[in-house]
């Protein structure tokens, strides 16, 4: 008697023991299944980041925007007045929501900064930003106690001889080089300034004229271009930074906005420009 009850318990735990193993292994499965779906998911949308970053950059890149390293050396070269400022900011706006529209996720591309003034964040520190819109002539610098070259090429696509006229100069340690060419002609003009103070500079192109800043008192680095006379210039601005780190252009932060409800994962993503 006593045996047949020994023998059924035993076989009642051993029954327990291969259910309690059956469910930690299910479950071991489950999770394990669970992991590698999430890691697929993150993968994806990583992928889908990476793909609208790129259509982005080369959307601004179509408009005659271009950025570059070299070193610490960041060259951007645009066209001046900005081509058909209307069209781009319709560009934008038709690419936002197509690609809203056709992603797998819950995904959001803010282009408002980008519409107005195509900021520009050189190792989060120095920003480049058309402070008047894209379609304006004014150029800000920020934080120009990093800046340690700052050299400037125009090329004027029209006729005139190139003549500088320095108004005001605050000297310092900064280097300015400016380059202007036209059609018929090319002369440069280099000084070392304080950025953080005025310094005032009108070039002449025959009868034409372009306002030149550098540095403006309290606006640290504050670099501005007053194209008055509208000609049609192309502007390369060659920034060079004091650092010993790898130099990156970026565009601001929380551009693109990127959440998997299945999972609940987000991604915030900046965009690498150079």
């Amino acid at each position: 008697m006593k045996k047949g009850i020994l023998f059924s318990v035993s076989v009642a735990i051993i029954g327990l023991s291969l259910l309690a193993m059956v469910i930690l292994i299910s479950n071991s499965g489950f999770q394990e299944q669970n992991s590698i779906s999430r890691i697929a998911v993150f993968n994806r949308m990583q992928d889908e980041v990476e793909y609208i970053s790129r259509e982005l950059i080369s959307i601004i890149n179509i408009f005659n925007i271009t950025v570059s390293v070299n070193g610490n050396t960041v060259s951007i070269t645009e066209d001046n007045p900005f081509p058909n400022t209307d069209r781009f900011e319709l560009s934008m706006d038709n690419w936002k929501n197509f690609t809203e529209s056709n992603s797998g996720f819950s995904l959001n591309v803010d282009v408002t900064d980008i519409k107005d003034k195509v900021p520009l964040i050189i190792n989060n520190q120095v920003e480049y930003t058309h402070t008047n819109g894209v379609s304006g002539v004014k150029i800000t610098v920020e934080n120009a106690s990093l800046v340690a070259n700052y050299s400037v090429f125009i090329l004027v696509k029209a006729n005139g001889t190139v003549s500088f006229d320095w108004d005001d100069t605050n000297p310092g340690s900064q280097n300015f080089t400016l380059t202007v060419k036209s059609n018929t002609n090319q002369n440069t003009t280099s000084k070392l300034l304080d950025f953080s103070k005025g310094n005032e500079l009108e070039v002449n192109i025959g009868s034409n004229q372009i306002e030149i800043s550098v540095g403006k008192g309290s606006d640290t680095g504050f670099f501005k271009m007053d194209n008055q006379d509208q000609l049609p210039i192309t502007l390369t601005t060659n920034i060079t930074i004091n650092t010993t780190d790898e130099v990156k252009v970026t565009l601001p932060d929380s551009i693109i906005n990127i959440t998997s409800s299945l999972y609940n994962i987000s991604r915030v993503t900046t965009v690498k420009v150079a």
